[in-house]
């Protein structure tokens, strides 16, 4: 089952108003397997996120320097 597939079958579930189990119990898939894919489908989008590097910046000006501290002992100093 691909991510896109397993989208629909989540708006298939919504719009069906049964309950997972009986929804799932009339496609003929277990319900093991929607939670299997769910957790497959979760852990793709956080391995996608974790290797990202994101910008940060503020609108007013920082005259003061910032310090961060990392519990393993790396001090990073900002000027």
């Amino acid at each position: 089952m691909t991510k896109q597939e397993f989208e629909q079958l989540n708006i298939e579930l919504d719009a069906s108003g049964l309950t997972l189990k009986s929804f799932m119990e009339n496609r003929g898939f277990p319900i093991h397997q929607y939670h299997y894919w769910r957790k497959k489908s979760n852990s793709k989008d956080l391995s996608k996120s974790k290797n990202k590097f994101i910008q940060i910046g503020s609108i007013q000006s920082i005259n003061s320097p910032i310090r961060l501290e990392y519990p393993n002992g790396v001090v990073i100093n900002f000027q």
